[in-house]
């Protein structure tokens, strides 16, 4: 499945089997890895999980099992389950996670964020751990 935001192509849906259902609009796809693009089309990053389904009216995949989304930059998020909603560009979770990034670990339960992992809005139990530099006179 090819997914696309007014013509431009921001990613490809890919499974090794699908099952469709409701005339072809709801997909459920074993494993699945999506690749992200950038406007210029460029890859962006990937995501991958045991199982995902794909809701083509809504723009909505959810995903399952060993959720893992590998960004271009270096950042690495990885959870039980995560849901990709296209229209609103926005991935969100009220699951367990861990956000690797070059520079610091946020743990959690809950989030939204937008696919760069750049807006990350923490729900609960939230942790940050990184290095500090202390100033010295």
């Amino acid at each position: 499945v090819v997914l696309t935001d007014r013509g431009i192509n921001k990613g490809e849906l890919l499974s090794d089997t699908t099952l469709t259902y409701e005339d072809g609009t709801r997909l459920v796809l074993y494993p699945v890895n999506l690749q992200f693009y950038t406007s210029t089309g460029a890859k962006d990053g990937v995501m991958t999980a045991k199982w995902g389904t794909y809701n083509q009216r809504l723009q909505r995949l959810e995903v399952r099992g060993n959720v893992v989304v590998v960004r271009e930059d270096g950042k690495r998020l990885s959870t039980p389950q995560l849901v990709y909603d296209q229209q609103r560009n926005q991935f969100f979770t009220d699951s367990t996670f861990t956000l690797n990034e070059p520079k610091r670990t946020v743990t959690g339960i809950g989030f939204e964020t937008d696919p760069k992992l750049s807006n990350f809005r923490c729900f609960k139990t939230c942790k940050f751990t990184g290095a500090v530099q202390v100033p010295t006179k």
